[in-house]
């Protein structure tokens, strides 16, 4: 799913043990109440952003600074 994300353009997501009951929620109530994954998925994508994401831009910074030189 990591991977089909990044292919797609969607922010990745990483379900954690302190969020997988919400997200086995999310997948058994979808039918009924769509609301519930969305939001867990939306929630997993905010810390994937805030977390990964500086990491990622600084690795690229490096990269693109080490191939100019």
């Amino acid at each position: 799913m990591f991977k089909e994300c990044l292919r797609s353009g969607i922010t990745p997501f990483i379900i954690t043990e302190n969020i997988r009951l919400y997200y086995i929620r999310g997948l058994r109530e979808y039918a009924n109440v769509t609301g519930y994954l969305e939001d867990t998925c939306g929630f997993a994508q905010d810390r994937f952003e805030a977390t990964y994401m500086p990491m990622a831009q600084e690795f690229m910074r490096v990269l693109r600074d080490t191939r100019s030189s």
